[in-house]
């Protein structure tokens, strides 16, 4: 049966968010971008940072290699564990056996970290397998929540699976080695639930640059929207406060962008009053950047 995901309240994911953790594959290095698929950059970000952000502050596990030291997991406050597949890329299949014995939830929702864009449907799978637990606690029903892609393929790097069942898959191959497993021979004597959904686009996986300059087309429409709003209110806040209106935004949110990645999070609000600071002193914004830019290498160095 094949069911389609409506737009629900956060509370149905958020209230249990501690019922579930986000199992992120990380893979390895990919021919076609010409580095490990985590590290490539999008829209100023990593896609591992893309997909840790798109996720809510629940338990993780990261499997592959380890991540960049600079990678920015925000205000994440639950426990994040990194570990390997043994051998190293040996399949998503192992990476799922590697990541299992770190699990501690009674659910896991799988991600691959080169779906930037599909963080928000992975939480709508997990509201929805958490609200059939608690509709029907002593009769599981699926195992397994699945997207369907545009042309209707189940996906099991976006989905969101029964803990105890994922062990069990494991625990039935005949030497528990999933090495070089594809990960739907792994997990299909679990009970799948495929799930519509609004936007398949937002699950494509990105495997070459064309894929890539896709999903920043995306990724900039959506930030030209935020922008209108972000724009309207820096014109009212200005007018509140008495002074010019000729701001320079793109330059202000590189700084901050740049601050955040190279520094921490924290100090990109500090970093854009020192700007406005030294540019109401009289020096020139560009300039001004230019020294708030070598003071984050000077931090760094």
């Amino acid at each position: 049966m094949t069911e389609r995901a409506t737009p629900r309240g956060a509370g149905a994911t958020m209230a249990r968010r501690l019922d579930w953790t986000a199992v992120v594959l990380t893979g390895g290095s990919s021919r076609r971008m010409g580095r490990d698929k985590a590290g490539v950059h999008l829209a100023g970000r990593t896609l591992l940072e893309h997909v840790i952000s798109g996720l809510p502050d629940v338990p993780m596990v990261i499997v592959g290699p380890e991540p960049e030291a600079s990678f920015d997991l925000g205000r994440r406050t639950s426990p994040v564990a990194v570990c390997r597949e043994e051998p190293p890329g040996t399949g998503p299949a192992a990476a799922v056996a590697a990541a299992l014995p770190l699990v501690q939830t009674p659910w896991f929702a799988l991600i691959g970290t080169d779906m930037p864009l599909a963080g928000t449907i992975l939480v709508e799978l997990a509201g929805r397998a958490l609200a059939e637990s608690d509709a029907s606690p002593d009769a599981i029903v699926t195992d397994a929540w699945l997207a369907l892609d545009g042309g209707g393929t189940p996906q099991p790097l976006c989905g969101v699976y029964r803990t105890e069942a994922a062990r069990a898959a494991v625990a039935q191959l005949p030497t528990e080695d999933a090495a070089g497993l594809s990960l739907r021979r792994l997990l299909a004597p679990l009970r799948v639930r495929p799930v519509g959904i609004e936007d398949p686009g937002r699950l494509r996986d990105l495997d070459t640059p064309d894929d890539l300059a896709a999903a920043q087309a995306i990724l900039g429409g959506e930030e030209m929207i935020a922008m209108d709003k972000t724009q309207d209110f820096v014109a009212l806040a200005a007018a509140e406060l008495g002074i010019d209106n000729q701001i320079d935004t793109t330059l202000v949110l590189d700084v901050a962008r740049d601050v955040a990645h190279g520094v921490e999070r924290p100090a990109a609000p500090l970093s854009t009053y020192l700007l406005g600071v030294a540019v109401g002193q009289g020096l020139d914004p560009q300039a001004a950047a230019d020294r708030l830019r070598a003071a984050i290498a000077r931090s760094t160095s």
